[in-house]
């Protein structure tokens, strides 16, 4: 069983931003991995050259999984680990850059020395044209990741994330029927919005969220789901977390945590949602409080060497080359 399952995301994925993921995920090292591509039934698909591309940079554990029609991120994501045998689950997507050479060998050894189920880490945002890359944002997502620290407690991490401190999902590494309990518990609700969704429910049945304070993932902004500025997927992301809210404020009716996520997005009228929370939820009301106060943004920081890298896998990673 390899340790860890790259599951690559695709969905009419431009060819050049594939290639790019998989070359990072290929010259991943010190690690056993294999590679599945989970394709969303795309209208224009060809994955004649995956095998020639993978071969060629010594990867031979990969599968390809077309599904007949288009789902939604959720249901690929669950058909490509449903596909998968690893111990601990990556998902990614075209444009999404493993950060370096090591970093699902340090994930794994993190995951495995604090017997977690669920972790996250640093993205480090970055845009490319015709120009070169740049960085477009040094700022942590969360602005304080350190809230979700190994020694946090359970109830620092729910508030955390009651209090909008979301981890970015494409940091994430999860075991994998873990991932794929939680995926499939808000499949029917979720069509794209697989990580906040399925993370509350963890953290609403007592698992906690590790934070690995390591760079990650060179992070595409502008071309993924969540980094679109459109009206259209601002709607439909919307209409998600509103899904799954009401699904946990359903399935675990005596959680404090499931009701003043409620409370925080469908209850409309300030006055009464702050009313709910100070009779219902006075602690969580002064915790969250107090960590928005006492909350210390950081910065992510990169090498020139670690530029280099991200530089070299948009100029040097093709179909054919």
């Amino acid at each position: 069983m390899p340790q860890v399952s790259i599951v690559v995301v695709t969905y009419n994925a431009n060819t050049e931003k594939l290639c790019r993921t998989l070359h990072a995920a290929a010259m991943q090292k010190d690690v056993d991995f294999e590679i599945i591509i989970a394709d969303d039934g795309s209208t224009q698909k060809d994955f004649s050259f995956v095998k020639d591309f993978l071969q060629a940079r010594g990867v031979t554990a990969f599968r390809i999984v077309e599904n007949p029609y288009n789902q939604g991120t959720v249901k690929n994501c669950i058909s490509g680990i449903r596909s998968s045998t690893g111990e601990y689950i990556f998902l990614t997507s075209p444009g999404d850059l493993l950060y370096d050479e090591y970093v699902l060998r340090d994930f794994y050894h993190f995951a495995k020395k604090h017997h977690a189920h669920m972790c996250f880490g640093n993205p480090v945002h970055y845009s490319a044209d015709a120009s070169g890359v740049r960085l477009t944002k040094q700022e942590c997502v969360p602005a304080d990741p350190k809230l979700y620290s190994p020694d946090a407690s359970l109830l620092q991490e729910q508030v955390s994330f009651l209090s909008n401190f979301w981890p970015v999902g494409a940091t994430f590494f999860r075991q994998r029927e873990f991932a794929l309990k939680y995926l499939e518990t808000v499949a029917e609700q979720v069509v794209y919005l697989e990580d906040n969704s399925s993370t509350a429910f963890a953290l609403a049945d007592g698992h906690k969220l590790y934070y690995y304070d390591r760079n990650i993932v060179w992070y595409e902004d502008g071309s993924g789901i969540s980094t679109s500025s459109s009206d259209k997927w601002t709607r439909l992301l919307a209409k998600d977390a509103k899904n799954f809210i009401l699904k946990l404020k359903q399935t675990h009716p005596r959680s404090s945590f499931a009701d003043v996520l409620f409370c925080n997005y469908l209850e409309t009228n300030r006055f009464r949602r702050i009313v709910h929370k100070l009779l219902q939820h006075p602690l969580i009301l002064f915790y969250a409080s107090s960590i928005k106060k006492t909350i210390k943004p950081q910065e992510v920081c990169c090498s020139e060497t670690d530029l280099e890298y991200l530089q070299y896998l948009h100029t040097h990673t093709t179909q054919g080359n």
